[in-house]
């Protein structure tokens, strides 16, 4: 559940430095900026629907 998950995310979050939490977020950024890359490689080799 979301409730489950903050209660982790939390308890992890909390141990983190201010450098490692920049670090994390730069990272998890650079994940979804390379998940839309892939996302829309695979929209392009879709052949288009015929009208």
């Amino acid at each position: 559940t979301d409730k489950a998950h903050f209660q982790i995310m939390a308890a992890v979050a909390q141990k983190l430095s201010e450098q490692e939490v920049k670090a994390l977020s730069s990272y998890l950024q650079g994940l979804h900026n390379k998940a839309d890359d892939i996302a829309a490689e695979a929209a392009a080799a879709q052949p288009a629907a015929a009208p």
